[in-house]
């Protein structure tokens, strides 16, 4: 979907109602084409322009749908794009609320004209509508709707590198652009509505902290940092593939200190489900070696500092098995994952398989990159992924959509590029093959979290996934009746 110059509106009609437009009217706006239908399961692009002949001030546009829901009831929704010195463009809840956004309220879809500017209504019922901007806990807010629903039937937003927000130590040859993946550290992504972290430790000068480190050769690296160009005089390349061939290069994000405070925080006053996977670790004040069976007991005894981990009835097997609310109806849970797969690691809970402590074998999740820096090789990856292997995730495992690229250069700024097609790209798929034939994304995962003028702001990924749980579900009050 191509931008104007001020930017697009992506409208997702993620309910059983057809919305018809009742008034539209713009005054100075040189694109404003609103449809007269959005039909159940349509995404639709409206390109929205403030200027006319160059100037914006006084310009102003407003579009108004109605629609019947399932109590009879008509509700309205407008959208109304104003001008004060920047775009402004505005949510109304005409005689309709969503999760958060009460009646009569308005909601900033926080314009960029750089990306396009989802905005997603979703639910089955009236009592379960949601949509963009939801609130702190939009799990638990849901719960009478999907509460039934086992964790493989679900879809929850998933930060990469979560921990990766700031540059706290790092080695020669890491940057701010090549190493940090997220814009806001895990409280603000825990606020945007994401629940699932990926966490990699390391010991950084005696403490625990998360980490982004790759394995660096003399002709280049496979990840992050990019080779070096070719034709350098001896006398400049010989000493640099010294200091790097063979050795790792990377840097130190957010201290596990502070991620096991900002998640309790979090959860004081919030009845969510938080899911950290631990993986990759690494001791860096060692040779960069996996951490040992000792060194991970540490890393357990410090974790323990968090509250609400969950501990599952000894028969349980597998916990994407268990309905969402086993975990959170009577209070807010943490699931601690030893990820072992991802990268080849041995963790062992040991002494802490009683207190929350879990590896993968409890908790599978497909999760293979595309390892590109191309977005539209990226797109077609995952889709064909999640076509192939999202169906065999129906009755336990989950299907880990990675929305990311793999870059040599700024990691958070190609974000930009990815997270612009996610809407586009992804819901059709859910839309057409995600009730019948089971093609979803249990997790989402996305790069750059709180970037400016990114087109997952506003609570957008959070939404996306209520309205894929929406879709794909039966609503369980409808299942009790």
């Amino acid at each position: 979907m191509a931008l104007s110059k001020a930017g697009s509106l992506n409208l997702i009609n993620a309910t059983p109602f057809d919305w018809s437009k009742i008034y539209d009217h713009s005054y100075q706006m040189s694109e404003w084409d609103f449809p007269e239908q959005v039909k159940s399961g349509d995404i639709v692009s409206v390109e929205v322009d403030w200027s006319v002949l160059g100037s914006r001030e006084d310009s102003a546009g407003e579009a108004s749908y109605s629609f019947t829901t399932d109590t009879g009831e008509d509700a309205e929704l407008q959208f109304k794009a104003t001008y004060d010195g920047n775009r402004q463009f505005h949510v109304l809840y005409e005689n309709s609320s969503t999760f958060g956004n009460p009646p009569g309220s308005t909601a900033d879809l926080q314009w960029s004209k750089d990306a396009p500017n989802p905005y997603v209504f979703s639910g089955q019922q009236q009592a379960s509508f949601a949509s963009t901007n939801p609130p702190s806990d939009w799990m638990h807010q849901n719960l009478p709707s999907i509460g039934c629903q086992t964790l493989s039937r679900l879809c929850l937003p998933a930060s990469h590198n979560s921990g990766m927000s700031s540059l706290n130590g790092k080695t020669a040859f890491a940057t701010n652009e090549n190493t940090l993946c997220q814009n806001t550290d895990l409280l603000g992504q825990l606020s945007a509505g994401f629940r699932y972290f990926d966490i990699r430790p390391v010991i950084a000068s005696g403490s625990f902290a998360t980490g982004h480190y790759s394995s660096v050769s003399a002709d280049g690296i496979g990840i992050d940092l990019p080779p070096l160009p070719s034709g350098l005089p001896d006398f400049i390349s010989n000493p640099i593939d010294d200091i790097t061939d063979g050795s790792f290069q990377g840097g130190n994000g957010q201290s596990i200190a502070s991620i096991i405070s900002q998640i309790n925080d979090f959860l004081a006053n919030n009845w969510e489900l938080v899911i950290i996977n631990l993986s990759h670790t690494m001791d860096t004040d060692h040779d960069y070696v996996r951490l040992s069976q000792d060194q991970l007991e540490d890393l357990f005894e410090q974790l323990l500092g968090l509250k609400h981990r969950f501990i599952a009835p000894q028969d349980v097997t597998d916990l994407t098995a268990l309905p969402l609310e086993d975990f959170i109806k009577d209070g807010p849970a943490v699931l601690i994952i030893l990820d072992n797969a991802q990268a080849g690691e041995d963790m062992k809970p040991a002494a802490f398989a009683d207190q929350g402590f879990y590896t993968d074998a409890h908790f599978p999740v497909y999760n293979q990159f595309a390892n590109t820096d191309n977005v539209d090789d990226m797109s077609r990856d995952q889709l064909k992924k999640m076509n192939d292997e999202a169906p065999q995730k129906n009755d336990g495992g989950l299907f880990l959509l990675s929305w990311t690229l793999t870059t040599p250069l700024d990691i958070r700024a190609s974000s930009m590029a990815a997270n612009a097609r996610l809407f586009a790209d992804v819901w059709p798929v859910t839309r057409d093959k995600g009730k019948a034939d089971r093609v979803f994304p249990n997790l989402v995962m996305v790069d750059g979290v709180g970037r400016k003028g990114s087109a997952i702001k506003a609570g957008g990924v959070a939404a996306l996934c209520m309205a894929v749980n929406s879709w794909v579900n039966d609503d369980c009050r409808a299942k009790k009746r």
